[in-house]
């Protein structure tokens, strides 16, 4: 395996890592934590939880971008950055692979809007579900 189809993996990786992080925490967070957090530590949880939703879609999000530059500078054999940059969009509007990855990116971040600041479940499982929606 060639270096640029080692480093393609690795950001892949991280994508649907991070991913599975924001559905993980999303799913948690409405499901599960509820009935079972009580009391003034509540707060602080919620909280921690909120960070780590936010970091999870936000690596997600820059994974994602990263792997859409580095797959289209491949698919194209650039030699340079501005052919890499060059064939970013033709990549994301022309090929299967740009369409689910353009996809993948707007539910990630329509997942982060819904949840907002987390405070309701109202809002936790749509947020949920989007972020489900991005691995599928």
């Amino acid at each position: 395996m060639e270096t640029a189809e080692l480093g393609l993996t690795a950001v892949r990786g991280a994508q649907v890592a991070a991913s599975l992080s924001a559905f993980g925490v999303a799913v948690f967070w409405s499901a599960v934590a509820p009935p079972v957090l009580q009391g003034t530590t509540r707060p602080r949880i919620e909280a921690g939880f909120r960070r780590l939703f936010r970091a999870s879609v936000a690596v997600a999000v820059v994974a994602g971008l990263v792997w859409l530059v580095a797959q289209a500078a491949f698919m194209a054999e650039a030699e340079t950055m501005a052919d890499a940059a060059a064939a970013v969009w033709p990549v994301l509007t022309d090929t299967h692979f740009g369409h689910v990855l353009g996809a993948r990116l707007l539910l990630l971040v329509l997942a982060a809007l819904l949840l907002g600041d987390g405070s309701s479940g109202g809002r936790r499982a749509p947020a949920a579900g989007a972020a489900g929606l991005a691995l599928i």
